[in-house]
């Protein structure tokens, strides 16, 4: 259970039981690291806020509704090949065949395989060579108000996530972000809370 908006579990973790997420009704967004193998049993089951989600490339399971009941999940981005899945993984109801799937659609690379125009009956995109960087002369960087900013910019479509620290040692991502004609303008509503805020960008 955690109440922070974002979690991102890092690479060195291997194990992540059932239920860990369930329930955490403040969580928006999520990264699993390269070293978990499996989405367990109701991982994120219920997380009724959650939009988005990065898995990385080492899963191959997706247990048992591991995002049931997750109404608000738009994306979940795959780094590896298709995995996997249980009864009701992506089911918007839990055991309700009446309950529709959840609006989600799910983004993986290329040169992945085992991956269709659909998976689990939800959409399957895939997105382009990852390539992204802040625009830093312009007047959309630096303070605006009483936010900081900046423009990203790359290739179209490319989704993006945006971390922050206040030691360059702890991240955390703050946002995921879609490249609308090659851009995004990014402020951070939590500037205020910080004296020192650092940013980076990454692939999902």
């Amino acid at each position: 259970m955690t109440s922070n908006p974002s979690v991102n579990v890092p690479d060195s973790v291997t194990y992540l039981g059932g239920y860990v997420f369930q329930n955490c009704a403040s969580l928006t967004h999520a990264v699993v690291g390269s070293g978990v193998t499996a989405c367990q049993y109701r991982l994120f089951a219920d997380c009724i806020h959650l939009t988005d989600i990065a898995i990385g490339g080492s899963v191959t399971d997706l247990g048992d509704e591991a995002f049931s009941g997750c109404f608000d999940l738009t994306s979940v981005y795959f780094r590896g090949d298709a995995p996997t899945y249980g009864n009701a993984t992506f089911d918007a109801g839990i055991g309700s065949w009446l309950e529709p799937k959840s609006s989600t659609t799910l983004y993986v690379l290329p040169a992945k395989s085992g991956w269709s125009s659909s998976f689990d009956n939800l959409p399957v995109v895939t997105f382009a060579t990852w390539d992204a960087r802040v625009r830093t002369g312009d007047s959309s960087f630096g303070m605006q108000g009483n936010q900081f900013g900046f423009t990203i910019e790359g290739t179209d479509g490319l989704v993006v996530l945006v971390e922050a620290s206040t030691d360059m040692t702890n991240w955390s991502t703050v946002a995921t972000v879609t490249l609308t004609g090659g851009t995004y303008v990014y402020t951070d509503p939590d500037t205020q809370n910080h004296s020192t805020r650092f940013y980076r960008l990454r692939s999902p």
